[in-house]
C-alpha cells in the first residue's frame, strides 16, 4: 500500500528513491510465482532500476545471515522482477566503482529526460 499511496503520487510530481522495489512480495515463500508477479502487475513500474548482485557465496561471505542456499534462491526470484522491467544489472565488487557506475547512468539518464 505504501508504494500505491505514497511513493506512486510523489513520483508525478518529482524523483524517488528507494531500495527493494517489491521484494517482500518476491521473497514471500509457499506462493506460487504466477501469484506473485499478478501482485507484482499491481504495483508502479520504477523509471530507472538497478540490480545489484553477486555469486550467492560471495554473499554470503560478505554477510553470513543467511545460507548460499537461500541467497541463490532470492537471486533467482530477483531474475523475475529483472525481467519485468528494464534493470541495469551490477555486479558488485568494489564500492567506489559501482556507485560510479549508477551514479553516470542516472546523471545520464537525467540528461537525456531533462531532468
Amino acid at each position: 500500500l505504501r508504494y500505491l499511496f505514497i511513493i506512486f503520487p510523489k513520483r508525478k510530481k518529482k524523483i524517488i528513491i528507494t531500495d527493494r522495489y517489491c521484494s517482500d512480495i518476491l521473497l514471500m515463500t509457499n506462493v506460487p510465482l504466477k501469484l506473485k508477479k499478478f501482485l507484482l502487475s499491481l504495483f508502479p513500474k520504477p523509471t530507472i532500476t538497478f540490480y545489484l548482485h553477486n555469486d550467492p557465496q560471495i554473499l554470503f561471505d560478505r554477510r553470513k545471515q543467511q545460507p548460499p542456499e537461500e541467497l541463490e534462491w532470492q537471486m533467482d526470484m530477483f531474475e523475475h522482477l529483472v525481467q519485468s522491467f528494464n534493470a541495469k544489472k551490477i555486479r558488485t565488487e568494489d564500492p567506489d566503482i559501482d556507485f560510479r557506475t549508477i551514479t553516470n547512468e542516472t546523471f545520464e539518464y537525467f540528461m537525456k529526460n531533462r531532468y
